[in-house]
């Protein structure tokens, strides 16, 4: 009897989700990821059943491990205009690490799942609706605070910086540099009236 394969669940995770994130859904195949991932195939397949099984735990990862931490972070903040300023001129400057690869992982998912692979869809637009809420929390807190004066409602903002942040990641992965994104993030961010 063989003996069982042993290996890190969520390194594996992650570095799939970076070849995903690299080369598209449609472009990396299971053989494709059994060798970066240095495993056999047929372990690849026993263990996450099929490409759309590792890809589901992969947004399920991203999410997890790298945008909840992030916001649950923000909503403690004492300052919430300085913590959404901040937020998002951290976004625009990570986009030029090589931390991870350039723009939004989810926002890939959602334009460039295949028909295919149409139950993923829903996973990566609930993560996205989850940010936005995040968003809406962070205006809340601000508007108690005084912070912001815009008309608009809490809702219709967070919708508004739901777009910002996908036009950042955009803009990176079309090779923008980061000082122009970094000015179009802070004259964005005064469309919200905020006080500075």
């Amino acid at each position: 009897m063989g003996r069982a394969l042993s290996f890190n669940r969520q390194e594996t995770i992650d570095k799939a989700m970076r070849l995903f994130w690299q080369r598209g859904y449609e472009a990396t195949s299971m053989r494709d990821l059994a060798e970066e991932l240095s495993l056999p195939l047929a372990s690849l397949y026993h263990s996450f059943g099929d490409k759309q099984g590792l890809y589901r735990q992969t947004l399920e990862a991203y999410f997890l491990f790298y945008v909840e931490p992030r916001f649950k972070s923000l909503l403690h903040s004492n300052d919430s205009y300085e913590a959404i300023k901040q937020f998002f001129l951290a976004t625009a400057e990570n986009c030029y690490t090589d931390a991870m690869p350039p723009g939004c992982y989810l926002v890939q998912s959602l334009m460039e799942l295949p028909q295919s692979a149409s139950e993923l869809l829903p996973i990566a637009r609930e993560f996205m609706q989850q940010i936005e809420s995040f968003f809406g929390q962070l205006i809340t807190q601000a508007r108690t605070d005084n912070q912001i004066s815009s008309k608009e409602s809490d809702s219709v903002l967070a919708h508004y910086l739901v777009g910002l942040l996908l036009s950042i990641k955009t803009q990176a992965k079309m090779g923008f540099s980061r000082e122009s994104i970094t000015t179009y993030t802070l004259l964005s961010l005064q469309a919200l009236d905020m006080s500075t």
